[in-house]
């Protein structure tokens, strides 16, 4: 299977893998793999946000795209985070229309929202636990792709779960702390909920007036949260700081960082970035980049590390952002790429599918190549590429 934007797609092309949205915790099958794209069908996917997806193409029918969490374990945890999410979400606009006046407006004495219970969401946890690091620990992490735009807060939230509890990894964070820091970043945007007009919206979407309003969603999450004790303050922690800086400049209460590795000193530190949630800051914003959530545009993982890595020590957390560095998957499975430097001259230029990604174990990417300097196709065949630093080699992922 290739990767292609939706934008690309062409009409006989084939669906490459199944194609599911989840509302209120029940998930829909829209579109199987195998089935041929129409004209109809490339509208449909269009007006239903899908960014990208897995297309069947010849020569790339063995490449299978991998996935850190196994299909049970990802198709519950988005259940089960749409179903949370949406339940906030219905709750707030029934409020909103008793009151006639957005919840950001209302006194916090009057917001009278029972949430759902996080029990489910905590076995979700242990799960995603669970099978990252059974499956995930030597492997690196690519994002998930294939989900439409109704659930893109949902898709977001998870993969930054699972970025933040394999960060924790490299930290040597075990059993509470994961769970603790998998449930915080999967409540991360639960604010977002309280503003309808925002959620199904990307950030370069937003006028300066939305961008404002956006502001406020930490505080609403916590305000949504606050008054059930089945939440902890070191949830909400985690949903209120997420947005805070190293230098202070972030919001909402302008915290500063002091760009130590997130181990634990004291648990909370006055007027200091709480370490989970730095954790959740690097993992949110590497997810939006490549997501394509946060600017106009599409990040390769190595665009997005290069973005990260300006922030680092004056935005992120320097220590996690170089944490990161190890755990993001370069080239992964089903990505794009094209051969800008090789020792072989003869395939230079040539475009290709990554059938075998690079890992913390192994910086040798296969390729199979399908197109050559001038984008025809060719006969496809398989090539092992060296892509560390040693190497006079560039392998460039396309979006």
């Amino acid at each position: 299977m290739r990767r292609y934007l939706v934008s690309r797609i062409r009409p006989g092309m084939i669906l490459g893998q199944h194609l599911y949205t989840y509302l209120g915790g029940r998930r829909a099958l829209l579109l199987g793999a195998g089935i041929e794209i129409t004209t109809p069908i490339l509208k449909k996917l269009k007006e239903l946000g899908y960014l990208s997806v897995y297309i069947r193409e010849h020569g790339t029918e063995q490449i299978v795209p991998e996935n850190l969490l196994s299909d049970e374990t990802r198709d519950r945890a988005m259940s089960e985070i749409s179903r949370f999410y949406e339940q906030i979400r219905v709750s707030v606009s029934d409020l909103t229309k008793r009151y006639q006046t957005p919840l950001y407006t209302l006194r916090e004495e009057k917001i009278r929202i029972t949430p759902p219970s996080p029990a489910p969401l905590k076995e979700c946890v242990k799960e995603i636990v669970h099978d990252v690091f059974l499956f995930g620990k030597n492997s690196g992490y690519d994002t998930i792709i294939g989900i439409p735009h109704n659930n893109a807060v949902h898709n977001h939230v998870l993969n930054v779960a699972i970025i933040s509890i394999l960060l924790g990894g490299e930290y040597s964070f075990f059993g509470t702390e994961l769970a603790e820091l998998g449930m915080g970043a999967i409540l991360h945007d639960i604010g977002k909920a309280a503003v309808p007009e925002l959620y199904t919206k990307q950030y370069w979407q937003l006028s300066v007036d939305e961008v404002d309003l956006y502001k406020k969603h930490p505080v609403l999450g916590d305000m949504l949260l606050n008054k059930s004790r089945s939440f902890s303050e070191i949830e909400r922690q985690m949903i209120m700081q997420h947005h805070e800086r190293q230098d202070g400049q972030g919001f909402p209460t302008r915290l500063k960082g002091e760009n130590k590795p997130p181990l634990k000193e004291k648990f909370i530190l006055p007027n200091t970035i709480f370490r989970f949630a730095e954790i959740i800051a690097v993992a949110d914003m590497y997810d939006n980049l490549v997501s394509g959530n946060y600017y106009n545009k599409w990040f390769s993982p190595e665009q997005a590390l290069a973005e990260i890595g300006r922030e680092a020590g004056t935005g992120l957390n320097a220590s996690i952002v170089d944490a990161l560095s190890v755990l993001v998957t370069k080239y992964p499975v089903g990505s794009n790429v094209r051969v800008l430097m090789h020792p072989n001259e003869d395939i230079m230029g040539y475009y290709g599918v990554v059938a075998e990604a690079d890992s913390r174990e192994s910086q040798k990417v296969r390729v199979v190549l399908v197109q050559d300097s001038y984008g025809s196709s060719i006969e496809p065949r398989s090539i092992d590429i060296d892509v560390s630093s040693e190497t006079d080699v560039d392998l460039q992922v396309v979006i």
